[in-house]
């Protein structure tokens, strides 16, 4: 146990703001199953809801190296009276601390959020570091007189422990963190990220990574920064105010760096990407044990990113309805039944005359060559469409967690509309493993269902096609038909018991509802797979938006998930 501001926690480690614990889902996942990380840091709460930036809002600038991302997210968050009703639910383990990162652009904005927050929290992280949200963050940390101003309003609504962030590429940022400290603050967090700073692509398309265009780096590239910037805070506010040190931590000796610099607690952030809720939780106990024995055990948990984007370009284009067409890539993916990819296009929006670029999550329904189904839905899909033979499209991955077919027995996938692109893999894997496979795909109407062939497969797999309409296949909705197959399995023998099929189901939220409700009837929970349709807007786990009820994240515990998977995180590491 360890003391953070009188309160006894259970670990030294947060992981920063706007990482992970953006969502009280995942708030109470990591603050359950993660002992280690004794401070929960929210992400950074405004007066109002505020979009953000669109995606690409993270790309990774040097595959290899863990962590190393440029980013610029925008301080996308649901505004301080929707948080504050989200964490009235919120019940946590006594033993973590609960810190509200929080903005504004007046010195009333804190005021406002900090009365709204104070009932739930234990005390208040000030953002006064956000390097790309002009007005905010960074824009007020410059100013000494504006972080006295904006620290004060924080403390005159709350006795509780306040702690400013600042980034170490500010202006004037010592008399900044000296302004926080006579307005109120208890303590510094140190460092933000670093920018922001331009990144491109590595070809001869020359636009920018991020719809944001600027960006800012983490990952090893600023940890000596980070540290140096630790050691001038606590020159500047002596020994007893608290510092929490971050930026670039991958191990125990960055820790201790980090720790000789004077920090106390320790901000561990992106080198978590890609790392499953199961491999945070050996990762982080690997990283506590190594701060005792001086060992290197929590390295082995760490994902690295060996691949960028792939380009390609388009070699037939098919159109299947006037919102529906199948892009086939002139090269391939590799990628694993049950994984996925981001598509990016450099010139999507256009923003004040200014060309900005788009990316989206998508299954391949081929691996060789890469081939998509783009169902258009937006302006990012819609500019898929309408991409011609030659064009550019690029691709990045694998993303996601692959299922494992080799105990599969027999497979029943059921697909609802561009669904069917996800599990047009598994069932194709399966079958070649000769092993039989249900295929339900049902749709709107037949343009829908346009590309399902029975020439795909060999007669091990029972395709069943299903529209709304009746245009193509039996009429109906996919679901209304998974007991007839279960049956038609059973009295056909191609299954000898009802306990050996595994279900794989992938579509909106209300058909999947309907569909584990039947399977449940036949099948137990480990042998239900589900992909939900999931705002994915990172791939790499770290922005939280993907996750589920209980704060699985489906871009890397998933996109398939179970029930079986709760158990796994129960069971001793």
């Amino acid at each position: 146990m360890t003391d953070f501001f009188g309160k006894r926690v259970s670990g030294p480690f947060t992981i920063p703001s706007g990482i992970i614990t953006t969502n009280t889902r995942t708030m109470k996942r990591v603050a359950n199953d993660i002992p280690q990380v004794g401070v929960i840091t929210t992400k950074s709460i405004g007066p109002e809801n505020k979009p953000g930036n669109k995606e690409p809002i993270l790309h990774c600038v040097e595959p290899g190296k863990p962590g190393t991302f440029v980013n610029a997210v925008g301080l996308r968050n649901p505004g301080a009276d929707n948080f504050a009703e989200q964490l009235s639910d919120l019940e946590l383990p006594g033993n973590r601390f609960l810190l509200a990162s929080v903005f504004g652009a007046i010195p009333e904005d804190m005021e406002y959020i900090v009365e709204r927050l104070d009932p739930y929290v234990d005390g208040f992280e000030l953002n006064f570091s956000c390097p790309h949200s002009p007005g905010h963050g960074a824009s007020i940390g410059h100013n000494p007189d504006s972080v006295y101003k904006f620290t004060k309003a924080a403390r005159r609504k709350t006795d509780k422990p306040i702690l400013s962030k600042f980034s170490a590429n500010m202006s004037g940022s010592n008399n900044s963190i000296l302004s926080a400290m006579r307005g109120g603050s208890d303590g510094i967090t140190a460092i933000n990220t670093l920018g922001p700073l331009h990144h491109y692509l590595f070809d001869d398309c020359n636009m920018p990574v991020l719809y944001n265009i600027q960006g800012s780096f983490s990952g090893e590239k600023i940890r000596k920064t980070g540290i140096k910037f630790v050691k001038r805070v606590r020159e500047l506010i002596g020994s007893d105010a608290l510092i929490i040190g971050m930026g670039g931590i991958t191990c125990a000796y960055d820790i201790d760096k980090y720790r000789e610099a004077g920090a106390d607690f320790f901000g561990i952030g992106t080198v978590l990407a890609g790392m499953t809720t199961r491999q945070m939780m050996r990762y982080m106990a690997a990283l506590e044990r190594d701060m005792e024995t001086g060992d290197y055990e929590a390295k082995e948990y760490i994902w690295y990113n060996k691949s960028g984007h792939k380009n390609f370009r388009v070699s037939n284009k098919e159109r299947l309805a006037d919102d529906l067409c199948i892009l086939t890539l002139d090269d391939y993916f590799d990628l694993e039944p049950g994984q996925f990819v981001f598509a990016y296009l450099p010139k999507v929006y256009d923003v004040g005359g200014e060309s900005r670029p788009g990316e989206k999550p998508f299954s391949l329904i081929e691996n060789d060559p890469a081939t998509l189904v783009v169902h258009r839905r937006g302006s990012f899909s819609g500019a898929l469409t309408e991409l011609d033979e030659g064009d550019r499209l690029y691709l990045r991955g694998p993303c996601g967690d692959p299922v494992d077919l080799n105990s599969v027995e027999y497979g029943f996938c059921v697909a609802g509309g561009t669904g069917a692109a996800a599990l047009y893999p598994i069932a194709r894997a399966l079958d070649r493993q000769d092993k039989f496979v249900s295929f339900l795909f049902g749709g709107r109407d037949e343009q829908q269902i346009a590309y399902a062939d029975d020439r795909d497969f060999s007669q091990r797999v029972f395709l069943t096609l299903t529209t709304d309409d009746g245009s193509r296949g039996e009429r109906g909705f996919v679901t209304d038909y998974i007991e007839r197959e279960i049956r038609r399995a059973v009295s056909d023998e191609t299954v000898v018991n009802v306990d050996d099929l595994t279900f794989f189901n992938c579509g909106p939220a209300p058909m999947i509802e309907v569909a584990e409700g039947i399977e449940g009837r036949y099948a137990l929970g480990e042998n239900i797979w589900s992909s939900m349709e999931y705002l994915t807007r990172c791939g790499y786990g770290l922005c939280g938006e993907c996750a589920r009820d209980d704060g699985l994240r489906s871009c890397v515990d998933g996109p398939f998930l179970n029930p079986y998977h709760m158990r796994q995180l129960e069971m001793p590491l």
